[in-house]
């Protein structure tokens, strides 16, 4: 009888255990496929906006990412750290963006980061790279051959 209540305990705490792991396993994928789908959704706004605006638009966008996770608008040829604006990269990281033409820099609530490209998007000369968080306002610029990107003050 003591044996079977032991093992039963042993078996219900090794459950919760793996539940645990696949929970939370669960909750990171999700996380990751929530800033893919604002990263896609981003790029779809840029493209609308690029093909179907004329040059000096100006639009709004609203930045939906989930808590915790940075997206980092930066100038391919000039990736510099800006820590005034919240961009203050890792010394290998300009580097990699230059190498891949990356002009998105993503940092993930885990402390994860990866880069990626949007089309036809670049940083303003006027306003430098710079970091947005969640519900952060962004203004598109349609400058002809390409859409610059600010933070709306």
């Amino acid at each position: 009888m003591v044996f079977g209540v032991i093992f039963t305990l042993i078996l219900i705490s090794a459950l919760v255990i793996f539940a645990s792991i696949i929970l939370n396993d669960m909750y990171q994928a999700q996380i990751y496929a929530q800033i893919e789908e604002a990263k896609d959704d981003l790029g779809t706004v840029v493209s609308y906006f690029f093909y179907n605006t004329g040059t000096g638009s100006t639009d709004d966008y609203t930045l939906s990412i989930p808590s915790g996770s940075k997206f980092c608008f930066v100038n391919v040829t000039d990736p510099s750290p800006q820590i005034s604006k919240g961009w203050n990269p890792s010394d290998i990281v300009p580097g990699y963006i230059t190498e891949n033409e990356w002009n998105l820099w993503i940092y993930y609530p885990d402390g994860d980061q990866d880069g990626a490209s949007i089309s036809h998007l670049t940083v303003s000369d006027d306003f430098g790279n710079f970091c947005a968080e969640n519900g952060a306002k962004l203004q598109l610029l349609n400058a002809g051959t390409i859409v610059e990107v600010s933070i709306k003050e």
